[in-house]
């Protein structure tokens, strides 16, 4: 499904979504459970591109649902595989990621091996791929990046914020390294001229300025809500 200019949703994937890029070059933005890689590589067929003009695979964080099939296709593709720094970490299995090892099992009962790898380059705020933008947005995970084209609004956010219906919400508290820095990255997306959110799963949400403004907390609030728990943390250390 082609939902802006050159930006696609690989259609049948299990769980996460992965959009094609096709110019100015072809990048996968997230890329899938292991196992999905010839599905995605199928995709580029019908689109009358071949595994050799995949050039890049950017992840949004290291959470199987969006990096599993990030080995497969760079041994069948082209691509080189980015991520920021903190996730590299978790992909080549030199740090713990939240709930990682439950992936491994759940994983592991359908017949699905996760596979350690090594990232190619790491990407910092401010980097461009295939005309996205590179945005810090922690929370779920500390390392976890979106990806912003501002010429028409696009906002490629991984599990930066859930799509619930009609609703946007930040990640499950149970699910993320710090449901503060959640609500604030959602704060700071609100900020930026988006038309069209791609989360990392669930439907693409048309003009979600209102949703992630209610997402991340009325103005203020997750800020002074980082005040008191400073205070109450610097207090106890006092004691």
């Amino acid at each position: 499904m082609e939902l802006a200019s050159g930006v696609y949703l690989v259609p049948g994937l299990t769980l996460g979504n992965a959009c094609l890029v096709t110019h100015p070059e072809v990048a996968l933005l997230d890329c899938g459970l292991p196992g999905e890689g010839p599905a995605i590589l199928s995709f580029l067929g019908e689109l009358g591109l071949a595994p050799k003009d995949l050039r890049t695979i950017a992840l949004t964080h290291a959470d199987p649902g969006h990096s599993g099939a990030a080995p497969w296709l760079r041994r069948n593709s082209a691509a080189r595989i980015l991520a920021s720094a903190g996730e590299a970490a978790v992909a080549a299995g030199e740090r713990a990621g939240l709930g990682r090892a439950l992936w491994r099992a759940g994983l592991a009962l359908v017949g699905r091996r996760t596979e350690a790898f090594a990232v190619d380059a790491e990407l910092v705020p401010g980097d461009v791929v295939a005309g996205f933008t590179v945005v810090a947005t922690p929370g779920h995970t500390p390392g976890h990046v979106s990806f912003f084209r501002e010429e028409d609004g696009i906002l490629v956010a991984g599990d930066a914020v859930r799509v619930a219906g009609r609703d946007l919400l930040a990640p499950a508290f149970w699910n993320s390294q710090s449901e503060v820095r959640a609500r604030l990255s959602i704060s700071r997306l609100a900020d930026l001229p988006v038309h069209l959110l791609i989360a990392g799963h669930g439907a693409p949400y048309r003009e979600p300025g209102a949703g992630l403004r209610r997402a991340g907390g009325p103005p203020g609030f997750m800020e002074d809500l980082v005040r008191r728990r400073e205070t109450r943390a610097a207090k106890r250390r006092r004691r």
